[in-house]
């Protein structure tokens, strides 16, 4: 009974967040948006009060269009604030550590969106709308928390690659592919499903888990993220969506919501992942590169909820079939993957430029070789050791030798086992006492 994707409030939501993300990177520019105290208080409970604001009348039996209309546009604004705050703090961690709670951050809503479908009626709208600032108190202790800090200096303008125009071209495939997810979901009749409340929460919750899944396998086990080859295995998943989608069946609809929901969130996981990766090699902030990110992506899910809309009726007026839509978003989702996998050899020479380069040789390196050869440690552990011995972290080892990062974990322990050690510290005081 709440505000739905395909309200006006809704549409006004949209077009404040999108701009949002887009104007304020712009104005703050290089600085940390995570350190703006006000910024950090507005934004969750600036989004719980318009929240409240767009659903006042099934929570609190008043209806007056203006109150609406001005929750929808703060909700827009903290929410877009909330994203940036985030990203900001996502670049400050290492990015093993992000790659756990960008997954994380979609399996703890699946957990809630499933008890609360259990839940109908007023209490539950109010509890729902309160969730921001849950995430603001999250957010607040997390940047408290230097222990996991480990910010990554900006490189100098001059030292910075071109990323603007190879951004924009990302962010246009990434408004496309939304585009087409939002129309489906604008379009989804939750009450046609048989589900807890009216509302089938199983297809969603077997989309998002499948979608984590999908995510933690490419990010344990692949060399580095392609965000080129995600394009390549979610371009068919949506199409399927779309073909399945204008198919009139319960079946075909259901299956059409299980696997736009593991694209969604599967886009969510891996493109968070690959630009905090950008962001971990001095680049840009992270509130740039999310907020350029996700203003694309709430562009794409304006246009979508703007078509879904008026669907129904250009449908019952004969002037265009369901089908034809559907087959036009398709076309359009073709044309710009092969646009951006054509973009490929371009951003990658760009985002790689700053990949960092090879230790010389020196002491270190003449006491990992002795101990290396002591405890009959393989080549590629050799190597890594080297690198722990300096004090790099495991990430920064998995891209500098291109590594997946479950092959360089299992380097990592089976060198700490072989030298009696647990940790990467005792691995450095070992080899300075070796030194001495």
């Amino acid at each position: 009974g709440l505000t739905v994707n395909n309200d006006s409030s809704w549409i006004v939501s949209l077009a404040a967040v999108m701009f949002t993300l887009f104007i304020t990177p712009a104005v703050i520019k290089d600085r940390d948006i995570s350190s703006i105290g006000w910024m950090r208080v507005v934004g969750p409970i600036g989004t719980t009060v318009g929240s409240l604001m767009m659903a006042a009348t099934p929570i609190f039996g008043i209806t007056i269009p203006v109150v609406s209309a001005i929750g929808a546009v703060l909700t827009g604004v903290a929410s877009g604030w909330l994203w940036l705050l985030w990203g900001d703090f996502n670049g400050q961690v290492e990015l093993e550590l992000s790659e756990f709670i960008i997954p994380a951050s979609v399996a703890i809503p699946l957990i809630v969106i499933f008890f609360s479908s259990f839940s109908q009626g007023p209490i539950a709208g109010f509890f729902v709308c309160t969730l921001p600032l849950v995430s603001g108190f999250l957010l607040e202790l997390s940047l408290r928390d230097e222990t996991v800090k480990d910010p990554v200096e900006l490189l100098s303008p001059e030292e910075r690659p071109d990323f603007w125009s190879d951004f924009i071209h990302v962010g246009v495939g990434s408004l496309v592919i939304y585009a087409a997810i939002s129309f489906i979901w604008s379009l989804l009749r939750f009450g046609t499903f048989a589900g807890w409340g009216g509302v089938s929460a199983l297809p969603f919750l077997v989309g998002g888990i499948l979608a984590i899944v999908i995510s933690a396998i490419s990010i344990l086990y692949s060399t580095r993220l392609d965000l080129f080859a995600l394009y390549r295995w979610l371009i068919p998943v949506i199409v399927c969506s779309l073909a399945l989608f204008s198919v009139y069946n319960f079946w075909s609809w259901s299956l059409a919501y299980v696997l736009i929901t593991m694209a969604q969130f599967g886009f969510d996981i891996i493109v968070w992942v690959y630009f905090t990766g950008i962001v971990r090699k001095g680049i840009c902030r992270g509130s740039l590169a999310i907020g350029v990110n996700r203003g694309f992506v709430q562009a794409g899910i304006l246009i979508g909820s703007v078509i879904g809309t008026h669907t129904p009726s250009w449908v019952a007026s004969g002037r265009i079939s369901f089908p034809s839509i559907c087959l036009i978003l398709i076309c359009a989702l073709v044309a710009v993957t092969l646009s951006v996998l054509n973009h490929k050899e371009k951003l990658e020479h760009n985002i790689q430029t700053s990949v960092p380069q090879k230790p010389a040789v020196d002491d270190t390196d003449i006491m990992c070789d002795i101990l290396a050869s002591k405890n009959s440690l393989t080549a590629r552990e050799t190597e890594i050791l080297k690198y722990l011995a300096r004090g790099r972290s495991l990430p920064y080892v998995r891209e500098t030798l291109i590594l997946s990062k479950n092959t360089v974990e299992t380097h990592a322990k089976n060198l700490y086992r072989k030298l009696g050690i647990h940790s990467r510290q005792e691995l450095i005081d070992l080899v300075e006492n070796y030194k001495l």
